[in-house]
């Protein structure tokens, strides 16, 4: 799954947050032991395919 954030490129909220410096932006994110989200990989592999579900 994917959420995707669409913004002005000045002043947006989310890439504010993350420090987004150039558009687009792909950022891998998870919650950290306390649960607050934290950017874990700024280079996503968008041709590799998912591993199949167990």
């Amino acid at each position: 799954m994917a959420h995707v954030v669409a913004e002005p490129a000045q002043g947006g909220a989310v890439g504010g947050a993350f420090q987004v410096a150039a558009f687009p932006s792909v950022l891998k994110v998870a919650a950290n032991d306390s649960g607050r989200p934290v950017v874990t990989a700024a280079r996503v592999d968008l041709d590799r395919r998912p591993s199949p579900a167990v």
